[in-house]
């Protein structure tokens, strides 16, 4: 069996950062790593402004393009791979410059470019939730489309309160009841939940204080097993070259002066 390195077949490669991204997410998808390892031309260029890729060489037809090559290829693939892996950049940073060479890279790529089994399992996962997630969502869409028929087919019921839903408190409570059953004993409970309450949200005759609670019920995002577990925002901020700040920006608005003051007044005092 080939090694990974040499499955790359990127010896003759020459293209754009688009054409770079679609080149490595072939390959990754190639040797068995789930579409979250998928680059793109922004993530491209953010790599390339950070320095984890080699300055790529310019178009001789056009100075302002760039021509990325093999070294941005497998420097593109191990930055996936490592920061899907929980690698921040930095680190990845340090050991490209350490291993700045094909022969370099080929041998790392040989010995990290194969999914763990801890990796197999959550892309199988990940592929599970999909496909719930589009049957979920056809079927909320075909419950929409009858409701609407129904509800076009009974025009001197519109004007009634709860017959002009063709169904009684009880009824509606039971229907209630039952799609929160759905919901619990389905193969993924919060993505469920949160496709429900996605469409929930579409109703117009919905009250301010609803809408309220159904947004803090998605900014939790509740996770249950089998599901992948929640990714937050943190912004990082260097103060230093031996000191860094993690703020996490989740949904979270501006600070005040005041609160940014009691923070240093904070920072100071742990410091001291």
């Amino acid at each position: 069996m080939l090694k990974p390195s040499a499955q790359l077949r990127d010896t003759d490669f020459m293209g754009s950062a688009e054409e770079l991204a679609q080149f490595v997410t072939d390959k990754l998808r190639t040797l068995g790593f789930g579409p979250q390892h998928q680059s793109t031309e922004r993530l491209v260029r953010f790599y390339a402004y950070q320095g984890l890729l080699s300055k790529a060489d310019r178009a001789v037809d056009d100075r302002r393009k760039a021509n990325f090559g093999p070294i941005q290829v497998r420097q593109l693939l191990l930055a996936r791979l490592l920061s899907e892996r929980g690698w921040d950049l930095d680190r990845i940073k340090s050991l490209f410059n350490e291993n700045n060479s094909l022969e370099k890279l080929g041998d790392l790529i040989d010995s990290l470019a194969m999914p763990t089994e801890a990796e197999r399992l959550l892309f199988k996962t990940r592929v599970q939730m999909v496909d719930h997630e589009k049957r979920v969502v056809f079927d909320s869409r075909r419950d929409l489309v009858a409701e609407s028929n129904s509800f076009r087919s009974k025009p001197s019921m519109r004007a009634g309160s709860d017959a002009s839903f063709g169904a009684s408190p009880r009824q509606s409570s039971s229907r209630a009841a039952q799609k929160m059953r759905e919901i619990s004993e389905s193969e993924s409970p919060a993505m469920a939940l949160k496709i429900f309450i996605k469409k929930e949200l579409m109703r117009d005759d919905l009250s301010d204080d609803a809408k309220v609670l159904f947004q803090q019920l998605l900014a939790f995002n509740p996770t249950s097993a089998g599901d992948e577990p929640k990714r937050e925002r943190w912004s990082r901020l260097r103060l230093n070259h031996w000191c860094e700040v993690h703020l996490h920006t989740d949904g979270k608005p501006p600070l005040s002066n005041a609160e940014i003051n009691s923070l240093v007044e904070q920072f100071r005092k742990s410091l001291s």
